[in-house]
Protein backbone atom coordinates (compact mmCIF):
# COMPACT_ATOMS: atom_id res chain seq x y z
CA UNK A 1 0.00 0.00 0.00
CA UNK A 2 1.21 3.45 -1.10
CA UNK A 3 2.68 5.18 2.45
CA UNK A 4 1.10 8.53 2.91
CA UNK A 5 4.66 10.11 3.25
CA UNK A 6 4.48 9.32 -0.57
CA UNK A 7 1.02 10.24 -1.55
CA UNK A 8 0.97 13.87 0.52
CA UNK A 9 4.60 15.44 -1.76
CA UNK A 10 3.16 13.78 -4.89
CA UNK A 11 -0.51 15.00 -4.23
CA UNK A 12 1.40 18.61 -3.03
CA UNK A 13 3.41 18.78 -6.39
CA UNK A 14 0.79 17.99 -8.34
CA UNK A 15 -1.43 20.42 -6.95
CA UNK A 16 1.26 23.31 -7.53
CA UNK A 17 1.67 21.79 -11.13
CA UNK A 18 -1.48 22.45 -12.01
CA UNK A 19 -1.75 25.34 -10.45
CA UNK A 20 1.85 27.12 -12.54
CA UNK A 21 -0.04 25.37 -15.36
CA UNK A 22 -2.97 27.50 -15.15
CA UNK A 23 -1.35 31.01 -13.93
CA UNK A 24 1.86 30.97 -15.45
CA UNK A 25 4.50 32.28 -13.19
CA UNK A 26 3.84 33.44 -9.90
CA UNK A 27 4.38 37.11 -10.84
CA UNK A 28 1.45 37.24 -13.39
CA UNK A 29 -1.18 36.16 -10.85
CA UNK A 30 -4.01 38.43 -9.71
CA UNK A 31 -5.75 37.27 -6.40
CA UNK A 32 -9.02 36.15 -8.37
CA UNK A 33 -7.11 34.06 -10.66
CA UNK A 34 -5.13 32.69 -7.76
CA UNK A 35 -8.14 31.22 -5.73
CA UNK A 36 -9.13 29.42 -8.63
CA UNK A 37 -6.23 27.86 -9.69
CA UNK A 38 -5.93 26.75 -6.12
CA UNK A 39 -9.54 25.28 -6.22
CA UNK A 40 -8.71 23.26 -9.38
CA UNK A 41 -4.98 22.36 -8.11
CA UNK A 42 -6.88 21.36 -4.84
CA UNK A 43 -9.18 19.68 -6.91
CA UNK A 44 -6.91 17.65 -8.72
CA UNK A 45 -4.38 16.57 -6.25
CA UNK A 46 -7.13 14.98 -4.43
CA UNK A 47 -8.35 13.25 -7.64
CA UNK A 48 -4.42 11.76 -7.59
CA UNK A 49 -4.53 11.16 -4.08
CA UNK A 50 -7.74 8.90 -4.82
CA UNK A 51 -6.80 6.99 -7.48
CA UNK A 52 -3.20 6.12 -5.85
CA UNK A 53 -5.23 5.29 -2.96
CA UNK A 54 -7.43 2.91 -5.10
CA UNK A 55 -4.78 1.17 -6.51
CA UNK A 56 -3.55 -1.54 -3.36
CA UNK A 57 -7.84 -2.67 -3.60
CA UNK A 58 -8.19 -2.79 -6.83
CA UNK A 59 -4.47 -4.80 -6.62
CA UNK A 60 -6.25 -7.30 -3.25
CA UNK A 61 -9.13 -7.65 -5.60
CA UNK A 62 -7.59 -8.72 -8.58
CA UNK A 63 -5.72 -11.22 -6.56
CA UNK A 64 -8.50 -12.71 -5.01
CA UNK A 65 -10.32 -13.09 -8.18
CA UNK A 66 -7.85 -14.94 -9.47
CA UNK A 67 -7.47 -17.51 -6.26
CA UNK A 68 -11.41 -18.05 -6.64
CA UNK A 69 -10.68 -19.54 -10.32
CA UNK A 70 -7.91 -21.66 -9.31
CA UNK A 71 -9.42 -23.05 -6.27
CA UNK A 72 -13.01 -23.32 -8.60
CA UNK A 73 -10.67 -25.15 -11.27
CA UNK A 74 -9.71 -27.45 -8.27
CA UNK A 75 -13.19 -27.90 -7.20
CA UNK A 76 -14.39 -28.69 -10.57
CA UNK A 77 -12.04 -31.77 -10.82
CA UNK A 78 -12.79 -32.81 -7.06
CA UNK A 79 -16.62 -32.88 -8.63
CA UNK A 80 -16.54 -34.73 -11.58
CA UNK A 81 -14.44 -37.50 -9.54
CA UNK A 82 -17.26 -37.07 -6.91
CA UNK A 83 -19.87 -37.80 -9.50
CA UNK A 84 -18.16 -41.12 -11.07
CA UNK A 85 -19.09 -42.56 -7.79
CA UNK A 86 -22.42 -41.42 -6.89
CA UNK A 87 -22.98 -42.61 -10.46
CA UNK A 88 -22.46 -46.10 -8.96
CA UNK A 89 -24.08 -45.42 -5.92
CA UNK A 90 -26.75 -44.96 -7.73
CA UNK A 91 -26.41 -48.51 -9.43
CA UNK A 92 -26.25 -50.05 -6.28
CA UNK A 93 -29.53 -48.57 -5.34
CA UNK A 94 -31.01 -50.06 -7.76
CA UNK A 95 -31.10 -53.65 -5.42
CA UNK A 96 -34.21 -53.97 -3.29
CA UNK A 97 -32.45 -54.80 -0.36
CA UNK A 98 -28.90 -53.98 1.48
CA UNK A 99 -27.19 -56.50 2.98
CA UNK A 100 -23.57 -56.43 4.62
CA UNK A 101 -21.07 -56.52 1.52
CA UNK A 102 -23.39 -54.20 -0.61
CA UNK A 103 -23.49 -51.67 2.34
CA UNK A 104 -19.46 -51.66 1.68
CA UNK A 105 -19.78 -50.93 -1.40
CA UNK A 106 -22.01 -48.07 -0.98
CA UNK A 107 -20.06 -46.58 1.83
CA UNK A 108 -17.19 -47.08 -0.35
CA UNK A 109 -18.40 -44.83 -3.32
CA UNK A 110 -20.42 -42.01 -0.96
CA UNK A 111 -17.54 -41.81 1.05
CA UNK A 112 -16.52 -39.95 -1.73
CA UNK A 113 -18.84 -36.89 -1.69
CA UNK A 114 -17.08 -34.78 0.53
CA UNK A 115 -18.82 -31.26 1.16
CA UNK A 116 -15.15 -29.78 2.39
CA UNK A 117 -14.34 -29.84 -1.17
CA UNK A 118 -16.66 -26.44 -1.25
CA UNK A 119 -16.36 -25.08 2.24
CA UNK A 120 -13.33 -23.24 0.86
CA UNK A 121 -14.89 -21.09 -2.00
CA UNK A 122 -17.71 -19.88 0.97
CA UNK A 123 -14.42 -18.29 2.41
CA UNK A 124 -14.20 -16.05 -0.76
CA UNK A 125 -18.16 -15.42 -1.12
CA UNK A 126 -18.01 -11.43 -1.73
CA UNK A 127 -16.03 -12.54 -4.82
CA UNK A 128 -18.32 -15.57 -6.38
CA UNK A 129 -21.38 -14.88 -8.29
CA UNK A 130 -24.62 -15.03 -7.28
CA UNK A 131 -25.17 -18.45 -9.25
CA UNK A 132 -22.52 -19.86 -8.25
CA UNK A 133 -22.76 -19.07 -4.47
CA UNK A 134 -26.82 -20.51 -4.72
CA UNK A 135 -25.25 -23.53 -6.14
CA UNK A 136 -22.28 -24.17 -3.98
CA UNK A 137 -25.45 -24.03 -0.55
CA UNK A 138 -27.31 -26.13 -2.37
CA UNK A 139 -24.83 -28.61 -3.61
CA UNK A 140 -23.41 -28.26 0.41
CA UNK A 141 -27.11 -29.32 1.67
CA UNK A 142 -27.98 -31.99 -0.38
CA UNK A 143 -24.31 -33.26 0.29
CA UNK A 144 -24.62 -33.11 4.06
CA UNK A 145 -27.91 -34.69 3.81
CA UNK A 146 -26.58 -37.40 1.77
CA UNK A 147 -23.59 -38.08 4.41
CA UNK A 148 -26.17 -37.73 7.48
CA UNK A 149 -28.19 -40.96 5.94
CA UNK A 150 -24.88 -43.07 5.32
CA UNK A 151 -23.81 -42.05 8.88
CA UNK A 152 -27.40 -43.98 9.59
CA UNK A 153 -27.14 -46.89 7.68
CA UNK A 154 -22.86 -47.13 9.05
CA UNK A 155 -25.24 -47.66 12.60
CA UNK A 156 -26.43 -50.78 11.34
CA UNK A 157 -25.73 -54.29 12.94
CA UNK A 158 -23.74 -56.09 10.38
CA UNK A 159 -26.77 -58.95 10.16
CA UNK A 160 -29.34 -56.60 9.53
CA UNK A 161 -30.64 -55.94 5.84
CA UNK A 162 -31.56 -52.71 4.70
CA UNK A 163 -34.82 -52.27 2.60
CA UNK A 164 -33.73 -49.08 1.50
CA UNK A 165 -36.54 -47.95 -1.26
CA UNK A 166 -36.79 -45.56 -4.09
CA UNK A 167 -36.39 -43.11 -1.79
CA UNK A 168 -32.50 -43.52 -1.05
CA UNK A 169 -31.78 -43.54 -4.88
CA UNK A 170 -33.76 -40.20 -4.91
CA UNK A 171 -31.69 -38.56 -2.71
CA UNK A 172 -28.92 -39.93 -4.60
CA UNK A 173 -30.32 -38.30 -7.69
CA UNK A 174 -30.76 -35.31 -5.78
CA UNK A 175 -27.17 -35.18 -4.90
CA UNK A 176 -26.24 -36.01 -8.14
CA UNK A 177 -27.85 -33.25 -10.31
CA UNK A 178 -26.62 -30.33 -7.70
CA UNK A 179 -23.26 -31.37 -7.70
CA UNK A 180 -23.41 -31.41 -11.45
CA UNK A 181 -25.26 -27.82 -11.29
CA UNK A 182 -22.45 -26.44 -9.39
CA UNK A 183 -19.96 -27.66 -11.82
CA UNK A 184 -21.27 -26.17 -14.41
CA UNK A 185 -21.59 -22.92 -13.02
CA UNK A 186 -18.03 -23.02 -11.96
CA UNK A 187 -17.14 -24.15 -15.84
CA UNK A 188 -19.21 -21.26 -16.77
CA UNK A 189 -17.84 -18.46 -14.33
CA UNK A 190 -14.08 -19.97 -15.73
CA UNK A 191 -15.12 -19.10 -19.42
CA UNK A 192 -14.51 -23.25 -20.15
CA UNK A 193 -16.49 -25.48 -21.70
CA UNK A 194 -18.49 -28.50 -20.03
CA UNK A 195 -17.27 -32.05 -20.56
CA UNK A 196 -19.77 -34.76 -21.34
CA UNK A 197 -20.24 -37.10 -18.22
CA UNK A 198 -20.22 -40.49 -19.29
CA UNK A 199 -22.09 -43.38 -18.14
CA UNK A 200 -24.57 -40.94 -16.37
CA UNK A 201 -27.15 -43.12 -15.04
CA UNK A 202 -31.00 -43.30 -16.30
CA UNK A 203 -31.93 -42.07 -12.83
CA UNK A 204 -29.86 -38.96 -13.19
CA UNK A 205 -31.05 -38.55 -17.28
CA UNK A 206 -35.00 -38.96 -16.24
CA UNK A 207 -35.10 -36.63 -13.25
CA UNK A 208 -32.88 -34.32 -15.44
CA UNK A 209 -35.39 -34.03 -18.47
CA UNK A 210 -38.33 -33.44 -15.87
CA UNK A 211 -36.96 -30.77 -14.59
CA UNK A 212 -37.15 -29.11 -18.38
Amino acid sequence: MASPWFLAPLCIGVGSGVTVAVLGIPKLWTSEAAGWASAAGTSFAALVALGVGLLPENRRRKEALLRVSAQMSVVVSALETQLTHLGRAIEISRQPQFDYPLRVRLFSDTDEIKPESLTGLLSLVEHLTDRCFERTAVCLENANRLQALMRNFRSMPMEDVLVPGIFFTQILVIAYLSIDDARLAYLDHLGRAADELLLEPDEVKTARAARG
